[in-house]
């Protein structure tokens, strides 16, 4: 696999993560918890930020392999955080930690650090 895929491997997981965590917190919602009106704007302001970018714009970087690396780092540390957002408590407490690592995904696909 080139790393051209595997930058929009990267991506594409970025965005279906905020993409099952909009579904569970819309669920949540539904299910009559409140506060997550705020939750599922965030998350859909992510999701929007990962998808906006353009993933030649890590072809810019003059070290592939670190921006990647970069990239890598950035959607585990998503997943981790994810990981944690089961309850609209854990939704509402980790949705900023969640933003925070999506920037870093922005930013690898950037080409910045």
């Amino acid at each position: 696999m080139s790393t051209l895929d595997d930058i929009l491997a990267q991506r594409n997981a970025a965005i279906k993560l905020l993409q099952r965590k909009l579904e569970q917190a819309n669920n949540i919602k539904n299910g009559g918890a409140g506060g997550m009106d705020k939750v599922i704007e965030a998350l859909a302001e992510q999701e929007a930020d990962v998808a906006a970018q353009a993933y030649t714009a890590g072809l810019d970087d003059p070290i592939m392999a670190q921006a990647l690396a970069r990239l890598k780092a950035a959607t585990a540390e998503m997943n981790t955080v994810a990981a944690r957002m089961i309850s609209a408590t854990t939704f509402i407490s980790n949705v900023a930690s969640l933003g925070t690592a999506t920037n870093k995904v922005v930013a690898a696909l950037k080409g910045s650090s």
